[in-house]
This record gives structure tokens, sequence and C-alpha cells, in this order.
């Protein structure tokens, strides 16, 4: 009755860490109240969700005009929203605010996992170290101003791959599972696949003499010993990756276009906030106890000798990236790789757990408080960094398109008719704002619209004039006439092409200077407050109700005050924990405890969803409405099977040691 109590007393401290982590990320929405998401990147993930869910995931990679890019080779992300924006309710704009603080959750639980299970420690331990790596700089910097979606679950799928390889170095069993979650993580994040695997090298190469000893003395075969373990998982994971995005999604590997300039001035903006001398001294003396741990001849020290190589490996391949950006000016983006290395606080937070439990048994309670107030302090230095952040998006603009789309589908424009947004920006941004509203933009049209979205970057008199435009009389802090002229254009080239096609032009208010000149001329080109035409199909009476009811829907489509989002965050995370509670049985659960089972559900989870839907989505089942539930139901059923099978094969083993014995038994007593 007492272990019973204490499990389920185990399992709810588990919860609440994770709760406490994702309560931490998704209050921001709640004291800001943003009327738009937070990011940069947010839109670009929106419009991309849309052509998933209503074309397919090949469709992604459709070629576009600029600006890109697709990121066809990255389906995580618009997968997962769209299955789970099905069940749940709500829209991308949604997904995207709380799939951050879900997959916050689920990086901070599973790296408590990986110190409890391999260091052979309690779930106040677990709970400690949830909260100090889900609360990190790291963690808010992995999903930053940009809010990279995609950094967020390649975090907490790695420490899937970690926990996997770790355990493999004892029972190679773990080898499949690692494989499938490199797999994953590849096509999550294609360059963290590429640090992962560097990171599995670097750790073989330390086991080395270890595995060499094993197979000598017979213990292992050659083929499961930790080193070759590790360098099956990258392979294995590597070239399922590469099958997974040739081969169902026919998509190329994904390479992004890095400029050197942009990634120093990013890390030059992260790297204060980090304060990484802290974290790394109290790395060093968790790794200093890991060391400690490994060094024994005990099973957790069997486990420790795996978890020291792969987190020691892990900031080695950090430390060779730095030296590759600063001494040899490689073009790496350092601020992510940074972000990415969880090492650091994971090793943090096992020597803050480490030295609260030095010492006499009557100086614990002052070790306990000194952790608390420690681990209190570093979460409110991370939260305010992360309740710094502001929306960067413009409301008007997604009304805009949601109008622009209304306007067309009631004009009865065919989808394939070119579209032409005449936008301007003559501030310092102007680059980033253009490439920014773009995205907005698209976000707002019919999915099928997206590859005949083009932009004219000027004045409306250039756009009729079928040409670039140019500052001509530039401003004290406004954008240099060179800057404005490249920006003008390389959109323009793409233009150029479809302007004998009879493209339909439009014009937002946000968007250009010229807006309320033109309506002050043309009042007839008006469609809604915001939005007007300079050439297409004039608008009847009925054609701006259609335009202005699909502007008052984006509203509540796109405000985080739209839905209530606490709600619906903690919705997503208990349908993952509910589709992952299956698999992490079915494919971990010989080696993990009950709370421990509990706290990686949620990352299982969204790794599954992710693979599965990405599989039947190639199958021909779309990933909207009731084939959108069925997916998850599928996927979901699965895991529940094979947990079953496995529960149902433990059952009938234990069966059958009872039987044996019981017949030896028998034996015994003839004999005597």
């Amino acid at each position: 009755m007492k272990t019973g109590r204490r499990v389920w007393g185990a399992v709810a401290l588990t919860a609440l860490a994770g709760l406490f982590v994702f309560g931490t990320f998704i209050a921001t929405y709640l004291f800001h109240d943003f009327g738009v998401p937070l990011g940069w990147d947010t839109p670009g993930y929106a419009w991309r969700t849309n052509v998933a869910e209503e074309l397919g995931l090949r469709e992604i990679g459709t070629p576009i005009p600029p600006p890109g890019p697709t990121n066809p080779g990255r389906p995580g992300f618009v997968t997962l929203a769209s299955l789970l924006q099905n069940l749940g309710g709500g829209t991308p704009y949604h997904m995207a605010a709380v799939l951050p603080a879900v997959m916050a959750a689920a990086a901070g639980l599973a790296a408590g996992v990986l110190a409890s299970m391999t260091l052979g420690r309690s779930a106040w331990v677990l709970a400690v170290v949830t909260v100090g790596v889900g609360v990190s700089p790291f963690l808010i910097h992995s999903i930053n101003d940009e809010q990279y979606q995609d950094n967020a679950l390649a975090i907490a799928i790695s420490g899937l791959v970690v926990i996997c390889a770790s355990i493999a170095t004892w029972d190679h069993r773990a080898i499949l599972p690692a494989i499938l979650f490199t797999a994953i993580l590849g096509i999550v994040h294609w360059s963290f696949l590429q640090v992962m695997a560097a990171v599995l090298v670097i750790a073989s190469f330390m086991l080395l003499p270890q595995s060499l000893r094993a197979w000598r003395a017979g213990e292992k075969r050659l083929a499961v010993t930790p080193s070759a373990g590790f360098i099956l998982i990258a392979l294995g994971g590597g070239l399922s990756a590469v099958l997974i995005l040739n081969g169902l999604l026919g998509a190329e590997l994904p390479a992004a276009r890095l400029i050197r300039g942009q990634l120093v001035s990013k890390l030059n903006r992260d790297y204060p906030a980090y304060g990484l001398p802290l974290y790394v001294g109290a790395a060093m003396i968790g790794l200093w106890f890991t060391i400690r741990e490994a060094n024994s001849d005990s099973l957790s020290g069997k486990r420790a000798r795996g978890l020291f190589a792969l987190l020691l490996a892990w900031c080695m391949v950090l430390i060779g990236a730095f030296v590759g950006f600063g001494a040899l000016h490689m073009a790496l983006p350092m601020h992510r790789m940074l972000a990415f290395c969880i090492a650091i606080p994971l090793l943090a937070a096992i020597g803050l757990v480490s030295i609260g439990s030095l010492g006499h048994q009557d100086w614990r309670p002052l070790g306990v408080t000194a952790v608390i107030l420690i681990l209190g302090a570093a979460t409110w230095w991370a939260g305010n960094r992360w309740f710094s952040f502001h929306p960067v998006m413009r409301g008007e603009q997604i009304r805009a398109a949601a109008a622009a789309s209304g306007y067309l589908d009631a004009s009865e424009v065919p989808v394939n008719r070119p579209i032409v947004f005449v936008v301007d920006d003559r501030g310092p941004a102007a680059w980033s704002r253009v490439w920014l509203e773009m995205h907005t933009l698209r976000a707002g049209m019919d999915p099928g619209r997206v590859a005949a979205t083009h932009a004219h970057v000027g004045s409306v008199r250039s756009y009729l004039e079928s040409r670039p435009d140019r500052v001509t009389h530039p401003v004290p802090g406004g954008v240099r006439p060179t800057v404005y002229s490249a920006l003008s254009d390389s959109y323009f080239s793409s233009t150029r092409v479809v302007l004998r096609e009879s493209p339909i032009a439009l014009l937002i208010n946000s968007g250009t200077q010229d807006y309320e000149a033109w309506v002050a001329a043309n009042p007839q080109a008006m469609v809604t407050p915001g939005l007007a035409i300079v050439e297409g199909p004039p608008p009847t009476e009925a054609v701006r109700q259609e335009a202005a009811r699909r502007a008052a829907m984006a509203v509540k489509g796109s405000s985080p005050s739209g839905v209530d989002l606490p709600i619906l965050g903690l919705l997503v995370l208990v349908l993952l924990s509910v589709v992952g509670a299956g698999w992490t049985d079915a494919l971990l659960g010989g080696w993990l405890r009950t709370w421990e089972a509990t706290a990686l559900a949620p990352a299982i989870g969204a790794a599954t969803l992710i693979l599965g839907g990405v599989a039947l989505n190639s199958l021909g089942l779309p990933l909207n409405g009731l084939s959108a539930i069925g997916v998850v139901v599928i996927i979901a059923l699965g895991g529940w099977m094979l947990a079953l099978h496995r529960s149902l094969a433990l059952r009938l083993m234990a069966g059958g040691l009872l039987h044996e014995a019981g017949t030896q038994f028998k034996r015994l007593r003839l004999r005597s």
C-alpha cells in the first residue's frame, strides 16, 4: 500500500514539474494579452500548415515566388499542428502559441528522466532537473523571439535519442528505439540530426576501450558493444530520415542559407542572456558527480558511464563549433547550437541536486532550501527573458489577407491566377519587414493560391509602370537606397514574369504609404477598410460582405485571446500523453519506472504523431477533418496494442517460469 502511494506521489510530482514549465511559457499570453502570437517565423509555419492540411505534405515543396523558404524537408511542426488542431480546436496560429510551452515541458521532462533513470535517483531529482532544464535560458533561446517551433520539437526528441542511447550501453535492445527517434529527429530538423550524429560518434570513441574489453571478455558481441551501438544509431537514424524525406515526401535534404554576419549578430544578441559562466560552473560540478558515479561498480555506475560520454561529447561538439565559428570564420548557426546544447543545463541541474544532498543528514533541509532558492532564481531570470519577447506580426495584415482571400473567392477568381500584393517599407528593417508581411499574407490566403501570390515592393505608380522602385529622397534612419533597390529588384524579378498574365493587384493599408491616397482617388476600389484593389474585378456589395466576414473570422483565428490558451495547451499536453503512453510502454517500458514513463509520454506522443502522420499522409490520408482524427486514433491504438502485446508476453513468460519452477519443485519432492 505504501509502495503504491509512493509511486502515485512520484507521478504527481512529475506532472507538477511538467505543468510548471508549461505554465511559465504560456503565462506570457495571459499577462500581456497579445493580439497576435509571438514570432517572426510564425506566419511561415501557419501557411505551410494550411497547405499541408488541405493539399498534403508533398505540396509544401511546390516552388513559390519570393520570399522563401518552403522547408519541405521539415514536416514536424506542420504535421503535428495539422493533427492537433483538428482534435483540440484552434488554428495554426493557436498551435504556434501553445506548442512551444508543451514541447518545453516535454523536453524538460525528458532531461529529468535522463538524470533520474541513469543515475538511479528519485522523482524529486527528476522534478528539479525538469524545471532546471525546461525553464533555462537554453530552452528559452531554442525557441527565441523568432519562435523556432522545429527547435523545440528537436530538443524534446533529442532527449529521447540520448535516453535510448544511454540505455543501449548496458542493454543493446534499446538500439532500435534509438534509431527510430534519431530518424524522427532528422525529419523534424536535419541540422540537429547532424549535431546528434557527431555527439554519438565522439561518444563512441570515448567508450571504445570499455567496448573492446567487453567484447574480448565475451560479455557482448562486437556489433552490440556501446561504441558499435552508437555508430549504428547514427547511421541507422540518418539513413532512415533520408529515406523518409526523399522517398515519402520527395523533399531534398534541408540546407539552410547561412549568412555569417546575421549569425554573428544573433549570437551577440542572445549570448549575454545565458549567464553562461554560472551554468558552466554548475555543469562542471555536475560532470564531476557524474564521473564519480561512473567510476563505481554498481548498476548506476554502469549506466552513468554512458550518460557521461554522451553529455561530454555534446559539450565537445559545441566547443568545436565555437572554434570553427570564431577561429576559422565558418558560417555556423551558433545561437542555435548553443541553445540546443541541453547537456549544459542538464549537468548544471545534476550539480545542483548533488550539492543539495551533500553533508550530514541534519544539514539536508538547508541543502534542499538552497536548491529551491537557486532553482527559483534561475527560473525567474530565464522567465524574464521569455516575457520580454513581443509579437512582430501586425493584426491588420492578418485581417487584410483574410479579406483578400474572401474577395478573390467571392469574385470567383481562379486559384491559379496570379495575385500581386503591392507592399512597401522604407524603414531600416525593410527587408525583414517585407519578408514577414508576405508570409503573413500567405497565411491568410487559400492554400491553393500560395504558389500564385507575388509581391511588388514599391509604390503603386512603380507597379503600374511595370518597374522596380527606387529611393530618390533618403531620410535619416531610413533604409539605404542601395539596400532598397536590391530589395525591390529581388521581388520584381519574379513579379515581372506574371505581369503579362493580367494579375490581380491588391493594396493593404499597413503595407504601403500609398493606400490612403489611392483610396481617396479611387473610393470604389476599397474592398474593406485596409484592403483596396489596384487591378482586378470591382467589388460588389456581396463581395465586400464576404471579405468583411473573413476578416472578422481572422481576428478570432489569429488572436491568442480568441481561445482559452491554457486549456487548449493542457488539452494538447494530455492528447500527446495519451498517444505516447502506449508507445512509451511498448518501446521503453522495460527500463522505466512508472513516473519516468509518465514523463516521457508527451515527447514520445509528439514523435510518433509526426512519423505516423507523415507516413499515413503519404499513403493518401489527409491531415484534416475526420481523417486527421482517424490518423491520431490509428497511431494511438498502434502504441497501445504493442504495449498490450508486451504485457501479455511478459505474463506468459512469468507463467511459464512459474510452471517450470513448480515442476522442478514436484520432482524434488518425489526424489526426496
